[in-house]
């Protein structure tokens, strides 16, 4: 309860200066409060959940391969929240030796702060193999004689 609202403000005279005046919309009583629904996310997001328990009950070796970039990163936070904090299978971060340090120290800290099963696997052979892109200029096409 607010000072103002009361018949007499503190000093024991009738309080007789202000009008209550609302700026908000007044909603009846009879007007019912529903429960928020679910948006597209939070449907995208519990659907997400119902696939990583399913997958979690069904197969028998499971892994999640987790690049360190933004979208292994949701998948990471998604079965975390699946399974209330705590995946219950291992996450498996390939590494190419071609990320900066500050990648490696963030894999380092949150493997441990989430307890992850944390396995890293160095791709050095298969890395060999793969060859950068390499710029290519077009041809010039050639020009109609005539």
């Amino acid at each position: 309860m607010h000072l103002l609202d009361s018949d007499q403000a503190g000093n024991g005279l009738p309080f007789t200066g202000v009008k209550k005046v609302s700026l908000l919309p007044q909603i009846s009583p009879e007007v019912r409060i529903s429960a928020p629904s679910m948006d597209h996310l939070d449907a995208l997001e519990a659907q997400s959940i119902y696939i990583f328990r399913e997958a979690f009950a069904r197969l028998k070796k499971l892994a999640l391969l987790w690049s360190l970039g933004k979208d292994s990163n949701v998948m990471i936070w998604l079965a975390r929240k699946a399974f209330f904090g705590r995946v219950p299978f291992p996450a498996l971060h390939v590494d190419t030796g071609k990320k900066f340090p500050e990648m490696y120290a963030f894999r380092d800290r949150y493997g441990k702060e989430w307890d992850l099963d944390l396995g890293s696997s160095l791709a050095r052979r298969s890395m060999r193999s793969i060859r950068p892109c390499r710029l290519r200029r077009a041809r010039p096409r050639a020009r109609p004689k005539g």
